[in-house]
């Protein structure tokens, strides 16, 4: 779907119409699955990161993060330097971009969910109306707190949930030249995406300090090295360890991470 809409993007499709390709392909899975009677009841976040040429395109609906930082090695004079930070980084990582949740709680969120007739309750979650609380009159049925994001593709029944994403459209070449001296030839970007089992327990900050060192030193995926597949494991680790003392159960939330880095794409 989205390839379709994008497909005359490589002759100068400007930001905007980037923005409106994911925003209607957003909408028309949306679409399909509220359609869908098996679906029904369900829903999920969503977060896309493409690169097209010099573009780098984030879309985000949901409450996980979608973060983007430039990661410079050290050079000699660095690492000679005696800073705490580069006893455990052998890079200098700054973050450029870190999506935000579409919390419920959120002011302009809330006044839109409030605006299209739904209900936001006192914990922080959307309210949807239990229909098989009163099947004969659906204009009694009873409030109930539902799920705490105010956009997600999917989940139907939330009045005030919308599919709508945040679209972000960055230059590649002026992120990277813009932290580096010699000319971005050094500089990578670091491309995080996690879900909220993963970022409410671990900030996306940390996971960007404790994951750009790692990508810098591996060439390729760093799950084919050992320490890369090591920081990646202890990370889930630490999350699930967080999950085990908030709810002292053996309940925690989806905990996805995807890393990737990427520089300029030439044709």
């Amino acid at each position: 779907r989205l390839e379709l809409r994008l497909q005359h993007s490589s002759c100068g499709a400007s930001d905007e119409d980037i923005r409106t390709a994911l925003q209607e392909s957003y909408w028309e899975i949306h679409q399909s699955v509220s359609s869908n009677t098996s679906l029904v009841g369900g829903g999920s976040t969503a977060s896309v990161v493409i690169q097209m040429g010099t573009k780098l395109i984030v879309a985000t609906a949901g409450d996980s993060s979608a973060l983007v930082a430039v990661v410079c090695p050290f050079t000699q004079n660095d690492t000679n330097n005696d800073h705490d930070d580069h006893n455990k980084n052998s890079a200098n990582i700054t973050i450029v971009h870190e999506s935000q949740p579409d919390r419920p709680t959120l002011p302009e969120e809330r006044a839109r969910i409030e605006n299209m007739g739904g209900k936001v309750s006192s914990c922080g979650r959307v309210m949807y109306k239990d229909k098989n609380n009163n099947k004969n009159n659906n204009n009694n049925c009873s409030w109930k707190p539902g799920i705490a994001m105010s956009r997600s593709i999917g989940d139907c029944d939330m009045i005030g949930v919308i599919a709508t994403p945040h679209v972000h459209v960055f230059d590649v070449q002026q992120l990277l030249l813009d932290h580096d001296d010699d000319d971005a030839t050094d500089c990578f970007l670091l491309l995080l995406l996690a879900t909220d089992g993963i970022t409410d327990c671990i900030s996306p900050t940390k996971l960007a300090t404790t994951l750009g060192g790692v990508v810098c030193n591996n060439t390729n995926d760093i799950t084919d090295s050992v320490q890369g597949a090591a920081v990646l494991q202890d990370l889930m680790h630490q999350a699930a360890n967080v999950w085990k003392h908030k709810t002292s159960a053996s309940y925690r939330d989806d905990m996805t991470i995807v890393v990737c880095k990427t520089k300029l794409l030439h044709s």
